[in-house]
């Protein structure tokens, strides 16, 4: 082969090498720019997801705010009514109701308070409701209208900014037969305790421990015969 060949073979090998150099780069900033392109795209969407969520988060908080005012306002209506009022009656369902779907949005639990209640019906019946979910500031009072959805039977005393309890879920005193509800506190020291206040005087906390029991009572002294 002839320099002149050889010369003419190099330049073609590096024209060659150049041309595919080429072809392989063009190929590599195609591939990088459709990346880069892929990329924004799914930044813009993660934007987008962010301030959807912050929206939704705002309008989520709004509707908490908004059960929790609902709440407070139905809780303090029960709270100085009579139960043969129609208005009480609506109110105590709506209160129930109206907690229920505000648990069902699973607020935070740090905002609640949880305890135990037992209902004793007298004839072999106990229902317990445990890990009760109350609103902070909430008495007993108003967490047993919750528990049974409006089932008390009360007669408010404005005088004492009390309830007396005449029955509970159809469940009524019978004074003739020395019948009645009573209503109990537990704590670790003493135990089980009949309330030395009224119901509206029971605040509710984090862990607390009651109890509503039907029995027979001592007519002289007014003592339960029975215990939770």
């Amino acid at each position: 082969m002839t320099s002149r060949g050889i010369v003419y073979g190099m330049a073609s090998v590096i024209i060659a090498s150049v041309v595919i150099g080429g072809t392989v780069g063009a190929s590599y900033f195609t591939q990088y720019s459709r990346e880069r392109t892929v990329n924004t795209s799914l930044i813009l969407q993660l934007n987008d997801s962010a301030t959807r969520y912050g929206q939704l988060a705002s309008n989520f908080n709004d509707l908490l705010s908004s059960y929790n005012k609902t709440l407070s306002l139905l809780s303090r209506a029960i709270a100085v009514l009579n139960t043969s009022q129609p208005v009480y009656q609506e109110a105590s369902r709506q209160l129930s109701t109206l907690w229920q779907k505000y648990l069902a949005l699973k607020p935070a639990s740090t905002s609640l308070y949880k305890n135990d209640v037992l209902f004793d019906f007298g004839n072999g019946t106990r229902v317990w409701y445990n890990d009760t979910a109350v609103q902070p500031g909430w008495n007993f009072y108003v967490e047993s209208v919750v528990l049974t959805k409006g089932g008390l039977a009360a007669q408010w005393y404005p005088a004492y900014q009390e309830h007396f309890i005449s029955g509970i879920a159809g469940i009524t005193n019978d004074p003739g037969q020395n019948l009645a509800w009573f209503v109990w506190v537990r704590n670790s020291t003493s135990g089980w305790q009949t309330a030395s206040v009224g119901i509206d005087q029971i605040p509710v906390f984090n862990g607390s421990l009651f109890a509503w029991t039907y029995c027979k009572y001592d007519p002289n002294t007014y003592e339960p015969t029975c215990g939770p």
